[in-house]
C-alpha cells in the first residue's frame, strides 16, 4: 500500500505549468516554464496585446488541517 503524502514542490510546480496555459480575464498564458527550484515563469498578451511575463515562487508546502 501507497503512503499517504502531499505533493511535492516538483509535483506542484509541474501542475502549475500547465495548469496556467490558460485564458485569464482579460488575457491569456501562452508560454510557461519551470525549473528545479519551485519556480514556474509565464508569458502572455493581454486581450489589447500588451505582453507581460511574470514569476511564481512556490515557497512552502505544509498539510493543512481543514
Amino acid at each position: 500500500m501507497k503512503a499517504r503524502r502531499i505533493p511535492t514542490v516538483d509535483e506542484l510546480r509541474d501542475f502549475l505549468s500547465s495548469a496556467l496555459l490558460d485564458d485569464g480575464y482579460g488575457f491569456s498564458v501562452t508560454e510557461t516554464d519551470r525549473d528545479g527550484l519551485g519556480v514556474v515563469e509565464i508569458a502572455g498578451k493581454t486581450n489589447d496585446g500588451l505582453r507581460f511575463a511574470a514569476t511564481i515562487q512556490i515557497t512552502t508546502i505544509y498539510e493543512a488541517d481543514f
